[in-house]
């Protein structure tokens, strides 16, 4: 999850992706997320989202990437043009909450889980304190929350439990 934090910055973007990619390299994690918008439109907007297409493909994104940066338009200009492609919206409009001006004021990727055996409380315990050492190291200084408050994290309904079980 990613808030406090102004998402249309190309700094706070790398910073956000950067996280995305050290919380994937966790052995319990070991792959990126199938979908995450941050990382997903940095790709087709700089062309490394094309090795899997055809050159056909690759124009047409091209065009359409040059479509949406073109005219000098501003991030959030971007984001509507971009989040009104149906198909885009579908897949990404759900992970993005944006106030009245377009600014973006809380997103979300979804990481899986893959490598944890669930019998095992020292395996669940290691990846909580695992996935805490990233997000401490990931914290951007520009933030516009409180200051207690972690503006890149991540959330699982089982994270309770294995703060408690860790304490034992």
């Amino acid at each position: 999850y990613f808030l406090n934090v102004d998402q249309g910055d190309p700094v706070i973007q790398e910073q956000m992706r950067e996280y995305i990619q050290s919380l994937s390299e966790l052995p319990q994690i070991q792959h990126p997320p199938d979908f995450c918008w941050v990382r997903d439109l940095h790709a087709y907007m700089t062309g490394e989202a094309d090795e899997d297409m055809d050159e056909d493909q690759k124009q047409q994104a091209a065009t359409i990437a040059a479509a949406i940066q073109g005219n000098n338009r501003t991030f959030e200009e971007q984001m509507d043009i971009v989040l009104g492609i149906p198909t885009i919206r579908d897949v990404y409009g759900g992970d993005i909450v944006r106030d009245e001006n377009g600014h973006i004021k809380a997103s979300r990727c979804y990481l899986f889980i893959r490598h944890i055996d669930l019998k095992s409380i020292q395996d669940q315990v290691t990846m909580l304190h695992d996935q805490e050492e990233v997000t401490a190291r990931f914290q951007p200084q520009v933030s516009t929350g409180a200051s207690d408050e972690l503006s890149f994290f991540t959330f699982d309904g089982l994270y309770y439990y294995w703060e408690l079980v860790s304490e034992v």
